[in-house]
């Protein structure tokens, strides 16, 4: 999977591309509760299983416009990108991976705040640290 993206006047413009049982979001400005899907996910049951894009069959003009897709958000928290790895454990279905609730969850209560299972990781978020106080 990929995205690029730019900040213009009217806003942000986002290209991605994606392909596998992972996914990706952006979620709004903090405090808004907003997420938008930017892709849907394949109905793989393993990473192993995931298509090979160097796959004629995957080559196809119709198969990478089904796979790519635009967005133009006024403005975003953060944009989040996880391999099925990640989100397997958070996603254990394709509907959830389709769910706004789901990775409203995923990014709130598992990624940036956290949760008791979970105590998140809020400093990797904190633009005030330099990449060394991160580390």
């Amino acid at each position: 999977m990929f995205a690029a993206f730019r900040k213009f006047r009217f806003g942000w413009f986002f290209s991605t591309f994606w392909a596998g049982d992972g996914g990706m979001c952006l979620s709004g400005p903090e405090g808004s509760g907003t997420v938008k899907l930017l892709g849907i996910p394949d109905s793989v049951e393993s990473a192993a299983r995931a298509p090979r894009l160097t796959a004629p069959t995957e080559l196809t003009p119709y198969k990478i416009r089904a796979r790519t897709f635009f967005s133009f958000p006024q403005d975003f928290e953060a944009l989040i990108m996880a391999t099925g790895g990640v989100t397997g454990p958070f996603f254990p279905s394709a509907e959830n991976g389709l769910s706004e609730e789901h990775w409203r969850h995923f990014w709130s209560e598992a990624l940036y705040r956290g949760s008791g299972r979970n105590p998140g990781c809020p400093e990797l978020f904190n633009p005030a640290l330099t990449g060394e106080e991160i580390s």
